[in-house]
């Protein structure tokens, strides 16, 4: 498609993941350590506006928990 998309990644194979497998390995993390169990992979900066459209957007591309 040549556009820019957000993906889940593994950091070690570089294997494109799905929502489910991240979503279920998130919520280990914050069931055993709380929201500290949690990495912080990037921190960057993002206009409001942008940031609503891709965290409200319903097409299951990003799923804010």
């Amino acid at each position: 498609m040549r556009e820019r998309q957000l993906s889940n990644g593994c950091g070690h194979c570089d294997a494109l993941q799905g929502n489910f497998p991240v979503h279920d390995e998130a919520m280990g993390r914050v069931t055993a350590s709380g929201v500290d169990g949690l990495d912080t992979l990037l921190v960057a900066a993002c206009p409001v506006l942008e940031w609503q459209a891709i965290v409200h957007d319903n097409s299951g591309g990003v799923m804010a928990i």
